[in-house]
């Protein structure tokens, strides 16, 4: 069973005949046919009655309720991906030392949420030696080094720039394992 007989058969049951339904799905009807056979094999049911108009057994009909949530979860979850490989949706890790972590994340967090409402940001506060173990295990996606003039978040390829001294340096593209730098390094 694959999404393709799954969707197959939704038109199917939609269209209750077999030639406006391939017209409908731009395939012929032989191969249509061919679908419906293989899940009525696969699900040992017959799935139609084949007259005009079709007609779904009751299997048919247990399987259309079946099909048509596995079709909306589909749709639902291509959504979802979408927006996460178009970078819209996700999840950020910072590590951040306890004291930078105060003096930096409340002016960073709301910008870099304004950019991207659907990424969620975890903080974990520890040591630089905890953070950079962290950060070597994949524990955390970022952290900032010292000294914490400004910090720049790359992520994938977007720059969201927030200096606690108000700069207004531009965001060129750096690496999101060397999140923070100094004037002097840029």
């Amino acid at each position: 069973m694959n999404f393709h007989s799954l969707d197959y058969f939704l038109v199917l049951a939609r269209e209750k005949n077999f030639t406006r339904a391939a017209e409908a799905l731009h395939i012929t009807q032989q191969s249509l046919s061919s679908h419906i056979a293989g899940l009525e094999k696969e699900l040992g049911c017959t799935l139609l009655v084949r007259r005009t108009p079709l007609e779904l057994t009751y299997a048919g009909r247990t399987f259309l309720r079946y099909a048509e949530s596995i079709g909306q979860t589909r749709q639902a979850m291509e959504r979802e991906f979408c927006d996460i490989s178009e970078n819209q949706k996700g999840e950020l890790r910072v590590g951040i030392a306890y004291t930078r972590g105060r003096a930096i994340m409340p002016r960073l967090i709301p910008a870099f949420q304004r950019q991207y409402p659907n990424v969620e940001i975890t903080l974990l506060e520890g040591s630089n030696d905890a953070i950079q173990k962290a950060l070597l295990s994949g524990g955390i996606d970022l952290h900032t080094r010292s000294p914490a003039w400004c910090l720049r978040i790359t992520i994938w390829s977007t720059s969201c720039c927030a200096c606690p001294m108000g700069c207004s340096r531009s965001a060129a593209s750096t690496s999101t394992r060397t999140a923070a730098r100094s004037p002097r390094e840029t």
